[in-house]
């Protein structure tokens, strides 16, 4: 495996878990907005809105970022 393999299998990593643990922080905003955790809401509401954008907007400026050229 070369370099440039190692590299986008690093990167690849780092976007799925990304994806995995902002989707994990919405649900827990979710769970704590509907009450089946007794938390503020204003916590649950910042949890669900930092995790929907750590899962859906962060990986694809990162993928961006990392994009190498032809």
């Amino acid at each position: 495996m070369s370099a440039e393999d190692d590299l986008a299998r690093k990167r690849y990593m780092v976007l799925m878990l990304l994806r995995f643990a902002g989707a994990a922080m919405a649900l827990l905003g979710a769970l704590i907005i509907g009450h089946r955790i007794a938390l503020p809401a204003v916590l649950g509401d910042a949890l669900l809105i930092n995790g929907a954008l750590d899962a859906l907007v962060i990986p694809v400026l990162l993928a961006r970022k990392w994009h190498s050229k032809p």
